[in-house]
């Protein structure tokens, strides 16, 4: 089985936020590791937010409207999209819909 370890640097679409290195210390500590042991395929992604935004809704909307877009793109590459966000809500409300069912999230 082929995994995607979806990393989603953000805290309410800020990058600055101490939290937001949350998914790279997993990946640092062996989140990868894991999957690989287990005789699994695994690739890193990251979702961008694109531009700076002046509010932190909007940001935050960028940054679940590019995780939805990444999870539907590894999931039609046949890849288990797992998400790391640093906030493991915006990766659930991300995948709630019918598309996404099949994906998962650790954080």
């Amino acid at each position: 089985m082929q995994i995607s370890l979806i990393q989603v640097p953000y805290m309410v679409g800020d990058d600055r936020h101490s939290s937001s290195d949350g998914p790279q210390h997993l990946l640092q500590n062996g989140a990868a590791n894991i999957f690989t042991s287990n005789g699994f395929t695994v690739s890193v992604d990251q979702v961008e937010r694109g531009t700076a935004y002046r509010d932190s809704a909007t940001a935050s909307l960028a940054v679940n409207k590019n995780l939805k877009k990444t999870v539907n793109e590894r999931l039609w590459r046949s890849r288990f999209p797992s998400c790391s966000p640093d906030h493991a809500m915006s990766a659930q409300e991300s995948l709630q819909d019918s598309t996404t069912r099949d994906a998962g999230s650790f954080g």
